[in-house]
């Protein structure tokens, strides 16, 4: 029976839009997949598998990508934290009458303000979501 349909919907002319989880079935007789989710639709070029290779190409892609991302704000949030402990070790020794150790002081204290002026501009920059899977 499965088979008569193969055979009827390959030698068809005519489009055929079809849901399936029979990824057999689709193999044999796709050659387009949409994909429909909540926020879009897209189509693919092929059958079920050259789908699915997509798809994991894209899914491995976007988990890259949020590694790397996290680890650059892991990264910038250690140095903020280096930073503000340095800011507040020399503030806690430094007298307020010997004007180098100000002036250090006062060079950490920006030292501190750009890291955190860094990880705000991080931040709000696109996030990518966590990978789904």
């Amino acid at each position: 029976m499965l088979d008569n349909l193969i055979i009827e919907i390959n030698k068809s002319k005519q489009t055929i839009l079809y849901v399936s989880h029979h990824r057999g079935f689709i193999n044999q007789t796709a050659s387009h997949v949409y994909e429909i989710t909540r926020k879009t639709s897209r189509k693919f070029q092929g059958d079920y598998n050259q789908y699915h290779s997509v798809k994991q190409l894209e899914f491995q892609s976007h988990k890259n990508a949020y590694d790397k991302q996290q680890k650059e704000i892991k990264a910038l949030e250690e140095s903020i934290a280096r930073v503000n402990e340095w800011h507040s070790t020399a503030k806690a020794t430094t007298s307020v009458r010997d004007p180098k150790q100000q002036k250090r002081l006062s060079k950490l204290a920006k030292k501190a303000k750009v890291k955190n002026a860094q990880l705000t501009h991080k931040l709000n920059e696109k996030q990518f979501e966590s990978p789904d899977k």
